[in-house]
């Protein structure tokens, strides 16, 4: 089937399609991560021979109705992981079908494993490494990252080919669940051991301004005058969306009981990526450009 035939049948089948740009990954369009879903009416008057084929993950592409689509990623860059990496993500999988699969033009035995995924319980991030070695590395990929589909080419010169036919898409397994939540509440980890914990300056006493203002703080008093968006809740966590961004999650609050906010987005301004603030903080960054002295004079009654 032609590149064409391949990009209306996925675009009918309820895939969210684009073009890129012949012999890469780039996509043609720019903003194609928040743009409209293609028709295939868009399609046809769009593609130009050469195209290679692009979909995006996550929300955008529906394999089942109110599912979005994750893609395992298996990157392998050396013929000596190989090995390592199938026997990695075949322990992930345990019994369940692999689905669709599409072997990579990268080399290596790169490939890319398609999965259903309720659209309420989507990966929080574009992009989660759950696994990482020398020569390989399993992520993730939901809402804000794309895949490019066979029969496109890579910039290597070899096609994307499928390894399994692209039928009944089956459902992200509870192990990739697991081990995204546990790559997040790491990542979350790190920030605070190496110091990443943005909370304000401690007195000789031993305790900071703030303490009292995180112990009453509501996060949605904090977040939503400037724009910030609940998405969706998960136990005591909340996942929310920056303002400007019309898709995907941008930080947590009280992610594995914390009570912090955890920014894993950029272009947060005024937060940092990969780092949690206290209450305190956060208001103080919203409210008085990161001004502690300042804030702490507005809440000292």
């Amino acid at each position: 089937m032609s590149i064409l035939g391949v990009g209306i049948m996925l675009a009918q089948r309820g895939y969210a399609v684009h073009w890129v740009r012949q012999r890469s990954k780039a996509p043609i369009a720019g903003g194609w991560s928040a743009a409209p879903v293609a028709t295939v009416t868009d399609l046809c008057q769009t593609y130009r021979p050469g195209y290679n084929i692009g979909v995006r993950c996550g929300h955008w592409s529906c394999p089942l109705p109110e599912h979005g689509l994750v893609i395992i990623d298996v990157d392998i860059r050396s013929p000596e992981a190989r090995g390592p990496a199938l026997a990695a993500i075949e322990t992930l999988l345990g019994e369940t079908s692999t689905g669709p699969t599409v072997l990579s033009g990268s080399g290596n035995g790169s490939r890319h494993l398609w999965f259903a995924c309720p659209a309420d319980a989507l990966p929080p991030k574009a992009n989660v490494t759950i696994r990482n070695a020398e020569g390989w590395k399993l992520e993730v990929l939901s809402t804000g990252k794309q895949i490019v589909a066979p029969p496109s080419i890579h910039p290597s010169g070899q096609p994307y080919r499928r390894l399994t036919p692209l039928t009944t898409v089956p459902l992200l397994p509870v192990a990739i669940h697991t081990a995204v939540e546990d790559a997040l509440s790491a990542a979350m980890q790190t920030a605070i051991v190496g110091g990443r914990i943005v909370q304000g300056v401690r007195h000789a006493d031993g305790r900071r301004p703030g303490d009292d203002f995180n112990c009453r703080a509501d996060w949605a008093s904090i977040l939503q005058p400037h724009g910030w968006v609940p998405v969706r809740h998960r136990g005591d966590v909340t996942y929310w969306r920056r303002p400007g961004k019309g898709e995907g999650l941008s930080a947590t609050t009280n992610y594995a009981g914390s009570g912090l906010l955890y920014i894993f987005s950029t272009n947060v301004a005024p937060f940092e990526a990969d780092t949690a603030y206290t209450p305190f903080a956060a208001y103080a960054g919203f409210e008085h450009g990161g001004d502690f002295t300042a804030a702490v004079r507005r809440i000292t009654p």
